[in-house]
């Protein structure tokens, strides 16, 4: 992980995508439910062996590699999360003391932890029990996410073993020991989340991500028709696996312009260079979405604000308080 980024990170104050555990030689308590709910809210990053002040203490050098394993087996196990979310947790070393970070990126689906859901707010991590509030939960994630869409009919039989098993052999050489090559075609799925149960409905199947990512052409042309039959698909490793489906030439133009919000994913450098002008005072999220031209906040939010202020460039004016009516942003001074 970037340097920049972790001493940016313990720089911060613990929030709704942030957490710090003080732990050296095991898991703490609570830590799996913590994982749970950054899947099911914003993501975020939770720090091992840093004190709730966000200074390192270290996690013990014999233990940081079981640790490490430890994690990816057990997001990777059905019997703890449903549906499984493997991470993979990177070490760093801060003045000469280990951390374990685990980075845990927003999910699509709704995810279990030991058969309950859980929920993040400002005061932290809270169980999710009524039906209304999973289904509100599963419905605001499939409105954002349109992949997560559940297909009854989509079967495996209308997947590719031939584009699944090149999935296989990329990841295989990407990470060694990736429990993709050792599953069958339908463990496979449920440990990617792309076969796994809709909790609005109880109904239990494929997604849409499942059908674009593997699927045979003429179920990608039923799903998407403005699909070109006879394209071949790309895939791009990166710090995301991405696949690429083509559509037909003559409509790609008139639906790049609705795309583009939801697809860009870099702020850009001129862009850039407007905001940190703009916030040379504090400025509130509507103000800078106003000086971009931005109505979508939830595109705002996650390509461009949290990025910026990952990067340090951006910082917000109530750092204990990330959700407050009041918070503005204004940017970071350098260092003198």
């Amino acid at each position: 992980m970037n340097e920049a980024r972790v001493q940016n990170l313990l720089s911060s104050h613990e929030s709704i995508r942030l957490e710090f555990k003080e732990a050296r030689n095991a898991i703490p308590a609570f830590f799996y439910q913590t994982i749970c709910a950054f899947l099911n809210r914003e993501g975020g990053d939770i720090l091992f062996g840093v004190d709730d002040r966000g200074v390192p203490v270290g996690v013990e050098s014999a233990e940081a590699d079981r640790l490490c394993s430890a994690i990816a087996s057990s997001t990777n196990d059905a019997d703890f999360f449903d549906p499984p979310f493997m991470l993979s947790p990177v070490k760093s070393v801060v003045d000469g003391k280990i951390l374990i970070i685990v980075q845990v990126p927003e999910s699509s689906l709704v995810h279990r932890y030991k058969g309950t859901v859980y929920d993040r707010g400002a005061d932290g991590d809270f169980k999710v029990r009524s039906p209304d509030q999973i289904a509100r939960l599963s419905n605001r994630k499939q409105n954002y996410y349109s992949e997560a869409k559940f297909y009854p009919y989509l079967r495996i039989s209308d997947l590719d073993e031939r584009t699944i098993n090149k999935a296989r052999n990329l990841i295989s050489a990407r990470k060694e020991g990736h429990p993709w090559p050792s599953l069958d075609t339908e463990a496979m799925l449920r440990s990617a989340g792309l076969l796994a149960r809709d909790f609005a409905t109880g109904q239990e199947g494929l997604c849409l991500a499942a059908g674009l990512l593997f699927g045979k052409e003429e179920t990608i042309s039923s799903l998407v028709p403005l699909y070109a039959p006879g394209s071949t698909a790309e895939f791009i490793e990166g710090e995301l696996f991405r696949t690429i489906i083509h559509l037909t030439p003559q409509v790609t133009p008139q639906v790049t312009a609705q795309v583009t919000p939801q697809a860009t994913a870099q702020v850009g450098a001129e862009r850039i260079e407007n905001i940190l002008q703009f916030c040379a005072v504090p400025r509130s999220r509507d103000e800078i979405q106003d000086l971009l031209g931005i109505q979508h906040r939830e595109y705002f939010r996650k390509e461009i604000l949290i990025p910026l202020l990952q990067a340090g460039l951006l910082e917000p004016t109530l750092p204990d308080k990330p959700n407050s009516p009041k918070q503005k942003y204004v940017r970071r001074s350098a260092p003198s």
